[in-house]
């Protein structure tokens, strides 16, 4: 993956975010570059996180229930 160009300042906020809550959502329409920023924000912050950072792709849950189960599957629990 390529580094990002000119996303430093939103990078620092989310990691300082990241400092005080366990989940942060990036949302935004398609194309902005979310999914970019979160690898990235996983990728700078994993070694601080003894379990690890984990993301979870929303993009193609169409409703609450699968949510849920989206959500179990990142995090590798039943």
């Amino acid at each position: 993956m390529q580094r990002l160009i000119g996303r430093d300042a939103l990078l620092d906020v989310l990691a300082d975010a990241m400092t005080t809550h366990r989940l942060v959502t990036l949302v935004g329409t398609g194309g902005v570059g979310k999914t970019s920023v979160g690898y990235e924000l996983a990728r700078r912050l994993s070694a601080k996180y003894a379990d690890g950072v984990h993301l979870v792709e929303l993009v193609t849950v169409v409703d609450e229930g699968a949510t849920y189960e989206a959500l179990a599957t990142a995090l590798d629990v039943n």
